[in-house]
């Protein structure tokens, strides 16, 4: 055989010989007692009628004189013999089937024995390691007798033959050990040494069951390294050894280490720098494997390999240090790198410094590689991988010596590289340091360099390095502090290391010893000049820390205040606006520092600043100070210098002055004062020319001062008194008919002047603000004609558009003051002036609506303008003054409320920003927010009329009117009406003001802050956050429907400022209870009046939302209005827009019930009856429903209505039928409620074929019910019985197959059912098409396919019988066509996946009965192109297939019939020519490929071969068909050497792409 001739040419002797014999009538009749003998075998119930048929068997076969050389029926008798070999049977039987075994070899002879060598082994070979002791020597007989006599023909079934004996071998001291070693010494004699000891290397790697006997074997023949051998092979063998589980075979083969592959050896170091490399690295982890088991025994090995033979330390680490150490080192190394989460490598390395040989030279070499290793990837870890680096790390340094590890620390240092300068940080932060080595050696040295660096400058320090200085503890006293008091030291961080280990110092009470401490402060306090925060700090901290350490204190240290006042004017620096985020801790400093000064040191201090250039900073500082300080500290007694200073500037006559005494005064006391008094006689002709602004400004301030100081009379003379009788020329001539008239004039005058040059535009900006201060006064005082009010209004006016424009800040003040002051006064009776016309009068009323127009816009522009900043209060004590007048104009009040909520929300993000990136500059504080809220809270209670009332709170309040710009026309305002209710469609200005108020909720909603500016960030947060909260407890007291439906609006629109959670947190802070909430809900979906029943659908989307947040006990108390709400829903919901609601509405009472559930409220059982029947009631109008509910949409957050059912689908899926149990409680009450779905979601979409993932998500849930069966099983049944249904595709099916196995589980019939409609033969029937039989055939085989593959592994042992019966029967029936055959394969390919191997030995006999049946008879009439039989050659290869890529302990003795398994494979001889079924086939094509006309036409890449990396799957399983046998040319071609590297690379099976290939191959969709 094999080498003897040509495969082909002995292939067609044999069947020319099969031919004769055919013909033979002696032949024939043999061939019929042979047929009625196996046919005896279908009778066969026990085990003595086994004995009855061997006998009748052998008695037939015996009786054919002469014997034949050719066996009648030899596949059906290999079978029948190879199935009394069963282990179950009893020895009898199985030592007669040996003697038929006997009788036929010795029949047949030696030649017939090569030529069905594959025939009559596939029973024999499997049976050794079953047989008993009495059987096995009849079995060993044979072996010997016919076996061995073959001589070289046994190469290609060396490796099952040695599975096959190696059992034999397993205990040194069993019976029949020498006699198999001998056998197997034969067998190796026979086919050649090398090649036998490579095969038994193939055998260490694949089978794991004969590891032991097979060293048992190498124990005996291989003593020492042989001379030719793969190298590749042997180091892969060992590695495999010694990764088994069993502790024996490890020894073994370390044992064999030892002997053929010492380090130093040239097996273990051939062709180095090749692929061998990566056998030695596997062998090396499965060596390191073994040390890690801690086994002494193992190790001692392992170490014995690894360092050699010799006795001497000396002699083992140079032995180690030639042979395996940079083999060693790369190993660990790349390990480490490939995968450092791993801890494997890092114990490999730690167990081998247990060993000091190893490890002396393994430390210096692998422990930086290592901890790098870790450190790169706890960079990008989460937190909880982070720490287990951190443990590992620790570990690995504790585990070097201390030396090794600081002097590659040490080179580092030097070297300064940033990367190496984190990494010595990360090391020192994560290794212990408690050893006194490492104390009083190690880390000083490393503080000496460090220091050097420091104080030389000659290395940049970056953030890196001061990490590590913090990470070495301060050993040098006296360089530390002359450090700190040293000038040389120029990099900021660097003297910040410097400061950290002086405090240090101090806070370990340490004696300063020579240190000069008043000295040394001195010069500590030359650095606070021109200095960051966290340098003034560390500074001011450690001179505290000196006056209160007791080391300092025992010195005779005498405390200076003038170093005192230089430390407080250096912190007083990081009180101003943009220092905002250093406040807190800055005022804690001073008063911390004035405890221990003189009491006038910080009030002096103060007032220096105030009165030097820069005193407008100081101001600001003295304010910040003053707010930040508890009253409790008196301080107007501290600081009465600084007030006094404060003041004297409202008096100054500088405007800017003026403006920031008031406006500290007014931030910061809530009050100020007016000064100014001017004259009015002499204006008129120094106001003609202007030549000395001086002047004017006197005579206007003497003016004012003399009115002022006058009383009443004074003014109503002013109205009355006519200045065209005055002695002054220049007053007589005037036309005005009083002075009132002609000071207005002007005053209006003076206030439209304009000039050039710097120095007369401060003097003329002084002018008017005396102007304005006089028309003020005026005003105050009442009684002035209407149409003068509107010529003072529309000058004010102009020229406040100007200021606004040019952003001068002082005349706004002013203005706004003047007309603040004249809002609250009431109107008197006056005289009306002649000089005043009607007409006049009723242009001004006409004009009334533009001038409030344009006021509006005025304010408006102000709040927008970033500039007006520093007088934002004024405005809105504008706005809350005039506001009440611009009731009737809600457009303006509207406007008004738009503003202010766009600048809160601005200047919120504005804090909340420079809080996130820049802590210490902020573009605004906590005072503008607060000031925006105050304005937005007056206009919304003006919108917001509380309902029933005629006129707003505020209105009733002041009155009828005022005295002002605007209350003059009070008649024209003042209109009394309805108050308008609040709509959503005219509740823009209300949604942007809640809107604004829930911006600040959220962004001052945080988690407490990290960092310097903590304090500050959390008290403004928290004063902005309570005045929000305060907003709108104001609005919602006046309006609460229209502030919550706000608030159910903004929550639907899902704004990306405002979170969830704020909006519930301002809910539940608004609302009394949460019942409340769904009582507000339910006023809207449910009004009183029927006539207003309009339907809103996010309001059911909120409830839901809320509801699903509520804590279980809070839950419970909402319940009965909840479903109050349901019932009344369901009885109003007439329209299909209504009965849409039914479902958002059904959900909350699903999400309500689930939290409900987790309580023992439902332990009630009045409570349980309300809950069943509604939600039963509810659930029943919702499925009825459904369809037409679809059709207007589904309201959905954030996309608004969606179109389908899809959406209610996935609900009933995922919460409604999962939570039927906990809600319904009772089996009968579920039920109805799964045939409620069932019959209004399910029966549908199953009768228009509209079954998508949702609808089967409902069903797998609904199977989990245990009574919901009678509502999803018939639906499933009979979609699953439909002949479309494997129309599926592949992902399609995924969710079929829990339902199909729920299908079987729960109805125990159907399976049985299935296995009966799978008939073998031919129906008696004479009316069915046949081809319409073989198709329900193959359907129903398919159909159990599924029903395997859906099931979990070994679910049906218990019907494995009657399956395994069912396939035999189709198998053995030749009128059964091959689309039915090719099924029998698929249901055997997912029996292979889905039943273990030890379950399916009965079963072997007949696969490769039917396997060699289909193989042969392919070779001996390969099908025709297009041929029906192309599917069956097809089937049987991709069953093939995959037994070669599963590789199963059964079926490795039994591949060798069909793949060369041997290293023949990969490494054949000079001239060999394979034996193997599928290399035949290959040669058959190659030979006969004129014979296809396709052959040409159709390319190797028909079948998708391509090099696999990684997991191994399946060659053929995106084959649907063939047209020619010529397609599966390439895997004849590539299946012996594609096993054979599969078994040598020890991949692993894909089984995800083995199990997607049969679904694939099962449906047919794509």
């Amino acid at each position: 055989m094999g080498n003897a001739e040509p495969p082909n040419r002995g292939q067609a002797d044999c069947t020319a010989a099969s031919s004769l014999l055919a013909s033979d009538a002696r032949y024939k009749k043999f061939a019929t007692q042979v047929d009625r003998a196996l046919q005896s075998f279908e009778s066969v119930n026990e085990w003595a009628d086994f004995i009855s048929f061997l006998s009748r068997l052998l008695k037939t076969l015996q009786s054919r004189q002469p014997p034949l050389y050719e066996i009648p029926r030899k596949l059906v008798v290999s079978k029948r013999l190879a199935q009394c070999l069963n282990p179950a049977l009893p020895s009898g039987v199985h030592q007669r089937a040996l003697e038929v075994y006997a009788h036929i070899v010795s029949t047949i002879g030696i030649e017939g024995l090569r030529r069905d060598l594959l025939v009559w082994s596939s029973g024999l070979f499997p049976f050794f390691q079953f047989a008993t002791t009495s059987v096995r020597p009849h079995l060993l007989n044979i072996y010997e007798t016919y076996y061995l006599p073959l001589g070289a023909d046994l190469r290609p079934a060396t490796k099952a033959m040695m599975l096959a004996l190696l059992p034999g071998m397993e205990e040194e001291t069993g019976d029949f050990f020498e006699r198999v070693l001998a056998l197997l010494s034969n067998i190796s004699a026979a086919v050649s040494h090398d090649f036998f000891l490579h095969n038994i290397l193939l055998v260490l790697i694949s089978s794991s069951s004969a590891r032991l006997a097979a060293l048992h074997y190498l124990s005996r023949r291989l003593l020492k390294p042989p001379d030719d051998l793969q190298s590749g092979l042997l180091l892969r063998g060992t590695a495999a050894v010694l990764a088994d589980e069993n502790v024996l075979v490890r020894r073994y083969g370390l044992d064999l280490l030892l002997r053929i592959l010492p380090m130093d050896g040239e097996l273990y170091n051939s062709d180095v720098g090749s692929s061998e490399d990566k056998d030695r690295d596997l062998l090396l982890r499965a060596a390191f494997d073994v040390l890690l088991q801690r086994d002494i025994s193992l190790s001692r090995r392992v170490y014995t390999w690894l360092l050699g033979t010799a006795e001497t330390s000396e002699e083992h680490i140079a032995y180690f240090q030639q042979n395996g150490l940079d083999a060693l080192v790369a190993a660990l190394q790349g390990d480490m790198a490939l995968n450092p989460t791993s801890q494997r490598p890092f114990k490999t390395f730690l167990a081998l410094l247990d060993k000091w040989e190893p490890g002396s030279l393994l430390a210096p070499r692998l422990v930086m590689p290592g901890l790098r290793a870790l450190w790169t990837a706890s960079r990008t870890a989460d937190a909880e991988t982070r720490a287990e680096l951190s443990i590992t790390a620790n570990a690995v340094s504790e585990g070097v010596e201390p030396l090794v590890l600081w002097r590659q620390l040490y080179t580092m240092l030097k070297a300064q590289q940033e990367e190496d300068v984190l990494f010595i940080c990360w090391i020192l932060a994560t290794m212990s340091r408690h050893e006194e080595e490492v104390l009083q050696v190690y880390i000083p040295a490393a503080l000496e360099h460090c220091l050097q660096q420091l104080f030389d400058g000659s290395v940049p320090f970056d953030k890196a390095v001061i990490s590590v200085q913090r990470q070495i503890v301060p050993s040098a006293i006296q360089r530390i502090f002359t450090a700190a008091m040293s000038t040389t030291v120029q990099n900021s961080s660097a003297y910040l290391v410097v400061l950290n280990m002086a405090a240090f110092l101090l806070a370990s009470e340490v004696p300063m010893g020579s240190v000069d401490i008043t000295a040394w402060m001195s010069k500590l306090c030359l650095r606070l000049k021109r200095n960051s925060f966290v340098i003034v700090e560390s500074i001011s901290s450690l001179i505290l820390q000196v006056i209160r350490s007791p080391s300092t204190q025992s010195a005779s240290f005498d405390m200076d205040d003038g170093l005192v006042e230089t430390v407080m004017i250096s912190l007083l620096r990081f009180l101003r606006s943009d220092q905002a985020g250093y406040h807190i801790r800055a005022v804690e400093l001073l008063w911390e520092f004035k405890l221990h000064a003189g009491p006038y040191v910080l009030e002096d201090a103060l007032s220096q600043r105030m009165k030097s250039t820069d005193e407008y900073r100081a101001f600001e500082e003295f304010g910040t100070l003053w707010r930040l300080t508890d009253d409790a500290m008196l301080l107007g007694d501290i600081f009465w210098t600084p007030i006094s200073i404060i003041l004297d500037g409202v008096k100054s006559s500088d405007p800017t002055m003026q403006r920031i005494c008031r406006t500290w005064i007014r931030v910061n006391l809530g009050s100020y004062t007016r000064l100014l008094d001017p004259m009015l006689c002499r204006l008129i002709g120094d106001g003609k020319t202007l030549r000395d602004l001086s002047v004017t400004i006197h005579l206007v301030d003497a003016l004012t001062t003399l009115l002022r100081s006058g009383d009443k009379n004074t003014a109503k003379a002013c109205q009355v008194d006519d200045p065209r009788k005055s002695p002054y020329v220049l007053v007589a001539g005037q036309t005005a008919s009083n002075y009132s008239e002609l000071l207005s004039g002007i005053l209006i005058k003076l206030l439209h002047s304009s000039t050039s040059g710097p120095t007369r535009s401060n003097l003329l900006l002084r002018l008017h603000g005396s102007v304005l201060g006089l028309i003020q006064l005026q005003l105050s005082f009442g009684a002035l004609d209407p149409v003068l009010v509107e010529r003072y209004q529309s000058a004010i006016l102009d020229k406040a558009e100007e200021a606004v424009r040019l952003a001068e800040l002082d005349l706004q003040d002013k203005m706004l003051a003047l007309l603040r002051s004249s809002v609250s006064d009431k109107p008197k009776a006056h005289r009306k002036s002649a000089s005043v016309s009607t007409t006049e009068k009723s242009s001004a009323a006409e004009n009334v609506h533009d001038r409030d127009g344009r006021i509006v816009q005025l304010v408006r522009t102000a709040l927008a303008d970033e500039r007006l900043l520093p007088i934002l209060q004024s405005w809105i004590d504008f706005i809350l003054q005039s506001a009440p007048h611009l009731q009737p104009r809600r457009d303006l009040l509207e406007l008004l409320s738009g503003s202010l909520a766009a600048q809160i929300r601005t200047q919120v993000l504005s804090l909340k920003e420079g809080f996130a990136t820049d802590v210490g500059r902020l573009s605004s504080s906590e005072l503008e927010p607060s000031m925006l809220l105050e304005g937005l809270e007056r206009i919304a209670i003006l919108l917001l009329p509380r309902k029933g009332s005629r006129r707003s709170e505020d209105s009733l309040r002041n009155g009828e009117g005022g005295s002002s710009i605007l209350g003059y026309m009070s008649g024209v305002f003042t209109v009394e009406g309805p108050a308008a209710d609040i709509k959503a469609d005219n509740a823009q200005w209300l949604d942007d003001a809640v809107h604004a108020l829930l911006v600040a909720w959220t962004v001052t909603d945080i988690p407490s802050p990290s960092g310097s500016s903590s304090s500050s960030q959390s008290q403004i947060f928290a004063r902005i956050r309570s005045r929000t909260r305060s907003v709108l407890d104001e609005m919602f007291k006046s309006h609460p429907s229209a502030v919550f439906g706000s608030l159910v609006r903004l929550w639907a629109l899902t704004s990306a400022e405002i979170t969830d959670a704020a909006i519930f947190d301002a809910v539940d802070s608004l609302t009394s209870s949460a019942q409340k909430v769904v009582e507000m809900v339910g006023e809207v979906l449910v009004p009183k009046s029927k006539a207003d029943h309009t339907v809103d659908p996010i309001y059911t989307g909120f409830l839901e939302a809320y509801i699903q947040r509520l804590e279980a006990p809070i839950a419970v108390q909402v319940w009965s209005t909840t479903f109050g709400l349901a019932k009344d829903m369901s009885t109003v919901a007439t329209t299909p827009v209504a009965k849409a609601q039914l479902y958002p509405m059904l959900r909350c009472l699903v999400a309500l019930g689930r939290t409900v559930a987790t309580t023992s409220a439902l332990e009630d059982r009045r409570l349980r009856r309300d809950l069943t029947e509604t939600y039963a009631r509810l659930l029943d109008n919702v499925v009825v429903n459904l369809p037409k509910a679809a059709d207007t949409g589904f309201w959905e957050r954030g996309t608004g209505a969606v179109e389908g059912q899809a959406k209610v689908h996935e609900f009933i899926a995922s919460e409604l039928v999962p939570s039927l149990r906990a809600l319904l409680v009772e089996n009968d009450r579920i039920a109805v409620a799964c045939s409620s779905i069932a019959t209004g979601v399910l029966v549908p979409a199953f009768r228009q074929q509209k079954v998508g993932s949702s609808i089967l998500d409902i069903i797998s849930e609904m199977s989990h019910l245990n009574s919901s069966g009678r509502s999803w099983r018939p639906l499933i049944g009979d979609a699953f019985n439909d002949a479309r249904f494997f129309r599926l595709s592949a992902p399609e099916s995924h969710q079929w197959q829990p339902l199909i196995s729920a299908l079987m589980d729960t109805d125990k019939d159907r399976f049985l059912e299935l296995l009966s409609r799978i008939q073998s033969g031919p129906s008696a029937n004479i009316f069915i098409n046949r081809e319409s039989e073989m198709i329900s055939r193959s359907l129903n085989l398919r159909r159990l396919s599924f029903v395997l593959l859906s099931a979990e592994h070994n679910h049906y042992l218990t019907q494995l019988p009657s399956i395994q019966e069912k396939l035999v029967d189709i198998l053995r029936n030749d009128v059964v066509s091959p689309q039915v055959h090719s099924e029998v394969y698929l249901c055997l390919r997912v029996l292979m996946t889905r039943v273990s191997a030890q379950h399916m030995n009965n079963f072997w006999p007949v696969i490769l009965a039917e396997l060699l049946k289909v193989f042969e008879g392919t070779m001996e009439e390969p099908p025709a192109d297009g041929d029906e039989g192309l599917l069956l050659v097809l089937a049987a290869c991709k069953f093939l297939d995959l037994l070669l890529l599963m590789q199963s302990e059964d079926f490795q003795i039994h591949q060798w019939m069909f793949v060369t398994d041997t290293t023949d494979a990969a490494f054949p001889l000079e001239g060999y020519e394979p034996e193997a079924i599928m290399d035949r086939l290959n040669e058959i094509l190659a030979e006969h490929a004129h014979m296809t006309s396709l052959a040409k036409k159709v390319k190797p890449e028909a079948v998708a071969w391509e090099e696999q990396t990684g997991p191994r799957g399946p060659r053929l399983s995106g084959i649907k068909g063939l047209t020619s046998l010529h397609q599966l040319q390439p895997f004849f071609a590539r299946a012996s050497i594609d096993t054979f590297e599969g078994v040598y690379s020890g991949q692993e099976v894909d089984w995800e792409r083995v199990e997607e290939g049969l679904s694939e191959e099962i449906f047919e969709g794509t």
